[in-house]
């Protein structure tokens, strides 16, 4: 599979030190996703569809924490012309992450001494704490490999994401073993744990430079990189909480067995989206910018890459949808046929998912920026509201149903939007003259 998903990626990959250097990032990211799903037919036979619920219920709310208290600093590593100035974002970005997740558990632990002799409203568990310090140091790696990538360390970059795989496999398998239903979050935290000893080589050295950074400085670099938490806080925040949203209205509305029972399936159905994503994704919005604004050139880069996609998924998605519940009974046992029911109800999305994301740089090329809060807002509102349509009438694949469709119709309207900006000739003259002024 995986020299597959690199002979596709070599059809657009230039033959460059930049084409090796995606090549070995999506190794990483392939390596460490194959790792899981290898590893989740042993798991799904020692845990519950209700322990994955949890497990999901868990990584959303920690993705959803980690995306929020860095204020989005670490996404500017990258940017700073002088060394000082991106060693001064990492120690901002990992002392924000500090005091604002650490606000949050103080906040939480004194809303639990409020409420936890209301009988009528539920207190906060135990693993409330431990999802806030999860999100601290999955924000730390996070910046870290901001500070790898910047410094071109991919190898390294693939060792933490691998290592941290590893991890969370064994402890998984261990901890089911045995017969620890909270194994799955377990073996979580200690992933997170592993990563952070993984960094830590490459932080020390890098905090021990930042020793000397004054306030004064991490001032003036937060202020100059204000826009982070301005404007690219809100739509990260918009577009995780509208990934982790059916997780938690399935949850609340329906059952954490149910919602475990989505969460296989979604991880099983986006496992293409997260491989030929990271693999063709990047490689594409490189060659497109470069391509634009020849639009013949940039139409013909855009529908060959189409195709391809819908060549590697079609067969994949007519075999889910007729027979998804009994190959998800044959790989991951009886106890998973409704995940493979639900996999055969949001297989075309997922596909027409895996045709439009790797392209959806086309909007930054174009400058269609300015659309992507309405189309956040309106995912945000119809996946909400489609389940809880499911909820009023009593079923959950109806709601699914209706997600599925506006999803699709969704990704249409997104890039028929983008081909009519293409095919205006204006647009084309404007980033002409624009190219030759600079």
């Amino acid at each position: 599979m995986i020299t597959r998903i690199k002979k596709l990626a070599s059809r657009l990959l230039p033959s460059n030190q930049y084409a090796r250097s995606v090549s070995i990032l999506a190794g990483g990211t392939i390596t460490s996703q194959l790792l899981t799903i290898v590893a989740t037919p042993f798991l799904s036979r020692l845990y519950t569809p209700a322990d994955y619920g949890l497990l999901a219920l868990f990584m959303a709310l920690s993705g959803i924490l980690a995306t929020i208290i860095t204020l989005q600093y670490e996404t500017a590593v990258l940017l700073p012309k002088k060394e000082g100035d991106a060693i001064a974002l990492v120690v901002l970005s990992i002392v924000v992450a500090i005091v604002i997740g650490l606000f949050f558990s103080v906040l939480a632990w004194i809303i639990y001494l409020i409420i936890r002799n209301i009988k009528v409203i539920p207190s906060p568990s135990a693993w409330l704490f431990v999802t806030i310090l999860t999100a601290i140091g999955g924000s730390i790696i996070a910046t870290t490999i901001g500070w790898l990538n910047r410094k071109c360390a991919y190898k390294k970059i693939t060792q933490v994401r691998i290592g941290q795989a590893v991890a969370s496999v064994i402890i998984s398998i261990l901890l089911g073993w045995i017969g620890i239903s909270s194994g799955l979050i377990i073996a979580q935290i200690i992933g997170v744990l592993v990563g952070l000893l993984l960094i830590s080589f490459q932080l020390m050295p890098l905090l021990k430079g930042g020793v000397g950074v004054s306030l004064h400085v991490l001032f003036k670099v937060a202020s100059e990189h204000q826009a982070a938490p301005k404007y690219l806080l809100p739509t990260a925040l918009l577009d995780v909480v509208t990934l982790q949203l059916p997780i938690f209205f399935i949850s609340a509305w329906f059952s954490t067995e149910t919602a475990g029972q989505f969460s296989l399936a979604w991880r099983l159905l986006a496992l293409p989206i997260t491989l030929i994503g990271s693999a063709v994704g990047q490689v594409f919005f490189q060659r497109f910018a470069q391509a634009w604004p020849d639009v013949i050139e940039a139409r013909n880069l855009l529908f060959k890459t189409w195709v391809s996609l819908s060549l590697v998924g079609i067969l994949p998605m007519l075999f889910v949808m007729i027979y998804g519940d009994i190959f998800f009974i044959i790989l991951f046992g009886d106890a998973w046929v409704e995940s493979g029911v639900i996999a055969s109800v949001i297989a075309p999305m997922v596909f027409a998912m895996l045709i439009s994301s790797p392209t959806s740089s086309i909007f930054l090329v174009l400058g269609l920026q300015k659309y992507s809060l309405f189309f956040g807002l309106s995912v945000l509102i119809y996946r909400s509201g489609s389940l809880y349509f499911g909820i009023i009438v009593n079923n959950l694949y109806l709601g699914l149903t209706i997600w599925v469709i506006l999803e699709i119709l969704q990704i249409i309207l997104f890039n028929l939007m983008a081909l009519r900006r293409m095919n205006k000739p204006e647009m084309a003259s404007f980033f002409s003259l624009k190219g030759q002024n600079e």
